[in-house]
């Protein structure tokens, strides 16, 4: 089977559930561990950080907290979390010898998949719920402009960038400019969606 061992960064998964990314991320974890995949979800939860479960036999969660407390600007929350994202992947795939992939959703957590990229060489590969120029459509700061660097930057870097439909996967290669066949859609409304994530995965074996 491959991969055999996949790590998931997300900035929200069950319990803690803010947007839908919390229940794809679970879809997603409890899919690929049925298929026998070893899977690390490593997660931020600011109620309970530094902890370790298991949810089965193959999947395991492992959570973060942020040191920095009361911070309303959400760019300075995503990268200091991404410090101690970072810092809790090493030490896990340095125990347990490596992954084949990882897997980040959105730009939060993008900051933190760019550098264990670097760190690790692990290939990289990107959900997409939507994009800053979407969110924001015209407007123009230095903050926006900040995020929208770090997508570009995630789409660059990235193996295969996943979508939930047609419309943002051209969003995606218009404002990044990506070519179409990078871009994989997986509607997270149709049944078994997750086959096409774990399909496209397979652009790691040709």
């Amino acid at each position: 089977m491959f991969p055999e061992r996949v790590l998931l960064l997300t900035w929200e998964y069950p319990p803690r559930s803010i947007s839908p990314i919390s229940h794809y991320c679970k879809q997603l974890a409890d899919y690929l561990s049925s298929k026998g995949i070893d899977v690390i979800v490593l997660t931020y939860d600011d109620q309970k950080p530094n902890k370790f479960y298991l949810e089965n036999d193959n999947l395991f969660v492992f959570t973060v907290g942020n040191p920095v407390h009361g911070v309303y600007n959400p760019l300075t929350w995503s990268l200091t979390m991404a410090y101690e994202m970072e810092k809790k992947a090493l030490d896990v795939i340095r125990e347990i010898g490596g992954v084949d992939l990882m897997h980040t959703q959105d730009w939060l957590t993008i900051p933190a998949a760019l550098l264990l990229k670097e760190y690790t060489e692990t290939p990289l590969f990107i959900t997409f719920h939507s994009i800053e120029p979407v969110r924001v459509g015209g407007a123009c700061d230095p903050y926006i402009e900040a995020v929208k660097r770090l997508e570009y930057e995630g789409c660059k870097e990235a193996e295969k960038i996943f979508v939930n439909n047609l419309w943002m996967k051209y969003q995606v290669m218009y404002h990044y400019s990506v070519p179409e066949r990078k871009v994989e859609i997986a509607i997270p409304q149709r049944k078994l969606w997750m086959k096409d994530v774990l399909k496209g995965y397979e652009v790691l074996k040709r």
